[in-house]
């Protein structure tokens, strides 16, 4: 009964364009589970891959967002005889079941439509009818695929903090980088020559051994590359020394 009502509805919006428009609104209710909805896929996209968009669809052909419903089972899981304490415990549940095994061509599919597509193609309504023309109506003409904006921002923030995680990582084992002691006579070859790579700008470098620093000399980022140092010290002559930063010189 219910989805007939959905069908009927769909298509006066579809006959009167200017009733489209004025209905195409979630009211204060909806809105409020909407934004239950988009936190709880976003918070578990990486564990069930389902699409705010997806979830909030789904929810809409099945219940209208939860005006036809109880026990905040928006999506006639069990064909409504599954409750739940509260939305998000639904929004789990109906996650759980997009990954149960029947449409595993779902999950974490970057496209409501496709991945409704999917789920559909899964068995999740049949016989399936208008079920996936009707949806597709409402993801268009509520622009919900713009809930998933808050997903696919926080994705990329955490890749962002991933690589920036990595480089800083392979800074420092830059910076714990061995250098190989070579002794010269010479006094005026008295200098260091080490990887600047490792040099943050306005920094400097020191070089200890056996976790002492060792006064061989200091040297400033430059053009200047190597792997090994020169002292004036025959005693350190072949040994491994740690070049480490010594912090910002003014």
């Amino acid at each position: 009964m219910l989805k007939k009502v959905i069908a009927v509805t769909l298509v006066l919006l579809l006959m009167f364009p200017n009733y489209a428009k004025s209905s195409a609104r979630l009211s204060a209710s909806q809105k409020s589970r909407v934004n239950t909805i988009v936190d709880v896929c976003t918070e578990h996209w990486e564990e069930y891959g389902v699409l705010p968009s997806t979830c909030i669809t789904q929810a809409f052909v099945e219940s209208t967002l939860g005006k036809y419903c109880s026990g905040n089972n928006l999506w006639g899981i069990c064909s409504g005889a599954v409750s739940y304490s509260s939305l998000e415990e639904g929004v789990i549940g109906y996650c759980k079941v997009i990954n149960n095994g029947y449409y595993k061509n779902a999950p974490f599919k970057k496209s409501t439509k496709e991945q409704l597509r999917a789920i559909l193609d899964g068995g999740y309504c049949q016989p399936e009818g208008s079920y996936y023309s009707d949806a597709c109506w409402l993801i268009d003409n509520y622009n919900l695929t713009k809930y998933d904006k808050k997903l696919f921002k926080k994705l990329k923030e955490k890749r962002q903090r991933k690589l920036k995680k990595k480089r800083q990582k392979m800074l420092e084992e830059k910076r714990k980088k061995k250098f190989t002691c070579v002794y010269r006579e010479n006094k005026e070859d008295f200098k260091c020559t080490v990887d600047t790579t490792i040099i943050p700008k306005n920094e400097t470098i020191a070089c200890y051994y056996n976790n002492e620093r060792v006064i061989l000399s200091e040297v400033k980022s430059g053009n200047v590359k190597g792997n090994f140092i020169i002292t004036d010290n025959a005693l350190l002559d072949g040994l491994k020394v740690y070049v480490e930063l010594t912090g910002a010189k003014g």
